[in-house]
This record gives structure tokens, C-alpha cells and sequence, in this order.
């Protein structure tokens, strides 16, 4: 049974989505990608994804691949190594300290943010839906590695329950900094957590509770083509 919930963030200005040319690159299932450059005619890439859960890429504002990121490592959980996240840089490498991101193989466990305070550096937000639980994040120096970028800080734990599966990130008002929507797992509330991504950092700055109480940790959480209202959809 599905349920929706409409929320109006009447605490957050008119908000702008990543431009196209950001989200022109797409990677995902085993291997597979799309270009989006030609929005008529797109072509199939080859990617180093070896995943069919959480996948998230961010090209430059010119539609270029900057890096990508994928859990889990099918090869590693067949091996009997618990699932994590990996990332890969622009020729399908893996990037230099990049195994072990926590996550746990669902599908919306990843968000990729552009930090506001430098635009040589990126935010990686991840989630534990089981097993290993909580928000995390970890930052991307694309300096690193003859310009090829390399993971600098990995793993910071913001929130420690378990989370629903449906991170996610759009651009706030301000035109710089962005807001990250968390959902934790008890099912005895109808919280949502908003963090703040600045200059300043990443800061919680309030606690929503909206719609109706939660009831399991699968679910999906998706932006109106403008950013001012979300839907989540709790399965």
C-alpha cells in the first residue's frame, strides 16, 4: 500500500533544480550509462558500474563527466564482503580512496552536491538503510589525482538511526548553497530533517514533521520541476 504526502517547504524560497547539462550523464545498472548532451538523440555509454541498486553521477555545467558513484559492488557481496559504496572518476576508474562509502545496496541512497564554498570540491551524502545505520558524508577533492579527483574525508556520520531510502538534495533559493532532505526510519513519526549545505559547512537547521507517520524504510522522495514542493511516497 502506497501513500503520498504533498509538503509546501513554506520555510524555503523558491528553489532552482541542477541544470540539465549537470545531470546530462547518467550511470547505472551493470555497466550500463546514457549520454543526455542530445536530448534527441541520446547515446549508450559504458560505464564501471557493477551495481543494481543507488547509483548518482554530476557532469560539469558543460555536460562533461565529472565522476560517478554506485552501491553495491556485486562481485565484493558475492564474495561475502558486506555491500558498500564505490566511486569513479570521468574514465571509469575508481577513484583514489573511494571503496567502503556505507550504504547497503537500495536505491536512493546517494546524492552528489557541488559545495558551495569551493567548486573544486563535492559532497558525496550516503545513507545506512540496514545494517549499518545513519547519514554519512564524505568529500571529493577534484584537484587530486592530476585532476582525476580523489576522496579527502569519508564517512561522516551526521544522524546514526536507520534511514528511509529516499535521500535527496535540491538547490536553494540563494542560488549557492543547497538543502538536503533526510528521512530516519521510526515508524512512530513523520519527521524530516533539513540540512543546510554552505560555505559554512553542512548544518541541520530544522526538523519538519509533515504527512503521515512512517511505516517501513522503503520510499522515494522527488522535487516539483521548480523545487518548492516534494512528494514522498512511503511503500
Amino acid at each position: 500500500m502506497k501513500f503520498f504526502q504533498f509538503l509546501f517547504l513554506i520555510l524555503i524560497f523558491p528553489l532552482c533544480l541542477l541544470s540539465q547539462d549537470r545531470n546530462a550523464i547518467w550511470t547505472f545498472g551493470d555497466g550500463a550509462g546514457i549520454n543526455f548532451n542530445d536530448l534527441l538523440n541520446p547515446v549508450p555509454i559504458i560505464s564501471s558500474v557493477n551495481s543494481r541498486g543507488t547509483c548518482a553521477s554530476i557532469s560539469d555545467a558543460g555536460g562533461n563527466l565529472k565522476f560517478y558513484c554506485a552501491a553495491p559492488d556485486i562481485d565484493a557481496y558475492r564474495n561475502g564482503i558486506l555491500p558498500t559504496g564505490i566511486v569513479y572518476n570521468r574514465f571509469h576508474q575508481k577513484m583514489q580512496n573511494s571503496d567502503s562509502l556505507i550504504s547497503r545496496g537500495w536505491y536512493h541512497e546517494m546524492v552528489i552536491v557541488p559545495s558551495p564554498g569551493d567548486t573544486n570540491f563535492y559532497y558525496i551524502f550516503h545513507t545506512g538503510v540496514t545494517s549499518l545505520s545513519g547519514l554519512y558524508y564524505s568529500i571529493i577533492d577534484m584537484t587530486l589525482d592530476s585532476g582525476k579527483g580523489a576522496v579527502v574525508s569519508k564517512n561522516n556520520q551526521l544522524r546514526t538511526e536507520f534511514a528511509v531510502d529516499c535521500i535527496q538534495a535540491v538547490k536553494n533559493g540563494n542560488g549557492r548553497d543547497w538543502w538536503l532532505i533526510y528521512k530516519h526510519v521510526q515508524q512512530s513519526n513523520n519527521l524530516f530533517f533539513v540540512y543546510s549545505i554552505s560555505p559554512n559547512g553542512v548544518i541541520l537547521e530544522h526538523i519538519d514533521s509533515v504527512g503521515l507517520n512512517g511505516s517501513s524504510n522503503g520510499g522515494d522522495l522527488k522535487f516539483n520541476s521548480n523545487g518548492s514542493q516534494f512528494a514522498f511516497c512511503n511503500l
